[in-house]
């Protein structure tokens, strides 16, 4: 009521929400904001086709792990079963839950209201996706939600340098350049094999392949070396 009636002050906040105050305390997650948060951290992946091919695996339904970081040292591994571009089936030990995402989900990144079908009832959240964090609005709960799994590929170019590293652990399908080879930013060079998807290594710069570590064939651990580009 203070602040909706303009007394606001650089004070408010010590003053309404005094360290200890209920307000300020985090409240657990439900398995419907663990599900709404998983689909959103998944469509914003770019994993998922837009398209029919949504869904659709050579081996059978497309199943995506996600670790969700929920903050406080809370981390829990789901699973999300693609059913369509806009609709997942998001498990995890004890539940199942049903998420039907707006059409032009990908809006979220600019923090707008989403209408979002839970097993079948219309829920509303506010949402924004940036540098692979979801701010999520949930049932009045603000949150932060990250997916560990995918952290690895969003390695700051500054940090890595000419590196180009696995994003999660998988086969390495095909090398697709040597040795010497003059290579372009966004060029591929390696193409990994993990969750059921093919994923494309590119060179992060342009320059000279100075360095090939990964072979066909070949398993490799997360964030492993796989070649150099200087």
């Amino acid at each position: 009521p203070g602040f909706a009636a303009g007394e606001a002050t650089t004070a408010f906040i010590g003053t309404h929400f005094p360290p200890g105050s209920d307000a300020l305390k985090s409240r657990a997650a439900t398995p419907a904001t663990e599900a709404i948060a998983a689909a959103l951290l998944l469509a914003a992946s770019g994993e998922v086709p837009r398209s029919s091919l949504a869904g659709w695996s050579s081996t059978g339904v497309a199943v995506a792990p996600i670790m969700l970081d929920l903050g406080n040292g809370t981390v829990k591994r789901v699973s999300v079963t693609v059913v369509a571009a806009d609709r997942f089936i998001v498990r995890d030990s004890g539940n199942a839950v049903d998420i039907q995402l707006p059409a032009d989900v990908r809006f979220c990144d600019t923090g707008r209201s989403l209408s979002i079908i839970v097993d079948g009832r219309v829920q509303t959240v506010l949402a924004a996706y940036a540098d692979g964090m979801l701010h999520l609005v949930h049932g009045g709960a603000p949150m932060v939600v990250r997916d560990r799994l995918r952290e690895a590929s969003r390695v700051n170019e500054s940090e890595r340098g000419g590196q180009l590293l696995a994003p999660m652990n998988g086969r390495v399908v095909r090398v697709a350049a040597k040795v010497g080879d003059r290579v372009t930013k966004g060029q591929c060079i390696v193409v990994l094999e993990a969750m059921k998807m093919q994923h494309e290594i590119t060179a992060p710069r342009d320059g000279v392949l100075a360095r090939v570590l990964a072979t066909d064939g070949q398993q490799v651990a997360t964030r492993a070396l796989l070649a150099e580009v200087e």
